[in-house]
C-alpha cells in the first residue's frame, strides 16, 4: 500500500509541477518574448498587436480535413495548404480561401499531384486530376479528373471537368470548355 500511495503522490505532484498555463497581460507598449538565453524566437507587441516569428516556421504536411495539420486558416476557412491524397506523390500548393480541397483521391502516385491553385475557390472540385495550374478566383473550379490544364484569370476554365491540356488566359476565358482537349 505504501508503494501505491507513494506512486500516486509522485504522479499528482508531477502534474502540478509540469502542467502549466501562462497568462500575461501586457501593459501599453509592452512586448512579450519567447526566447532562450541569447535568442528571441517570437515576440508579441501590445502597441502594434503584431506577432513576429524571428526564425523559421515549420508546418507539417497537410493532414485531412478534420486534423487541420499543416493548414493555415483565415477565419474558419482554409487559406494555405498542400493536401495530397493517400498514395499520391503530392507536390500540391493551394493558396486562397477554400482553394483546393481535402477530398481528393488517387489510385496511382501521379494522380492528385503537382497541382497549383491560387485564388478564391480555385481547383475546389479536384478529385484526382494532376498537373493543373489555376490562377484567379473560381479558376478551374469544376475540374475533377482533368489534367495538364492552365487557367489564368477570373472564372477561366470554369466548366472544365475532365478536359486535359487546356490553356485559357483572361477573365472567363475557356469558360465553356468541358471535357475536350483544347489549346487556347
Amino acid at each position: 500500500m505504501k508503494k501505491f500511495s507513494l506512486f500516486f503522490v509522485f504522479c499528482f505532484c508531477s502534474t502540478i509541477l509540469f502542467g502549466q498555463n501562462i497568462t500575461n497581460t501586457l501593459g501599453s507598449n509592452g512586448v512579450f518574448y519567447i526566447k532562450d538565453a541569447t535568442t528571441d524566437f517570437l515576440t508579441l507587441t501590445q502597441s502594434t498587436k503584431e506577432v513576429n516569428i524571428l526564425n523559421g516556421l515549420r508546418l507539417e504536411l497537410t493532414g485531412n480535413s478534420t486534423s487541420g495539420t499543416g493548414v493555415i486558416f483565415k477565419g474558419t476557412d482554409r487559406f494555405i495548404h498542400d493536401f495530397k491524397p493517400p498514395i499520391a506523390g503530392g507536390n500540391n500548393t493551394f493558396v486562397g480561401i477554400n482553394s483546393g480541397n481535402f477530398t481528393m483521391t488517387a489510385d496511382a502516385i501521379e494522380q492528385g499531384s503537382d497541382n497549383t491553385g491560387l485564388g478564391f475557390n480555385s481547383l475546389i472540385g479536384l478529385t484526382n486530376g494532376r498537373q493543373n495550374t489555376a490562377l484567379g478566383s473560381y479558376s478551374s473550379v469544376s475540374t475533377t479528373t482533368g489534367s495538364f490544364n492552365t487557367a489564368s484569370g477570373y472564372q477561366s476554365l470554369f466548366t472544365n471537368t475532365t478536359g486535359y491540356r487546356n490553356s485559357a488566359f483572361g477573365n472567363i476565358s475557356g469558360s465553356t470548355v468541358n471535357s475536350v482537349k483544347m489549346i487556347n
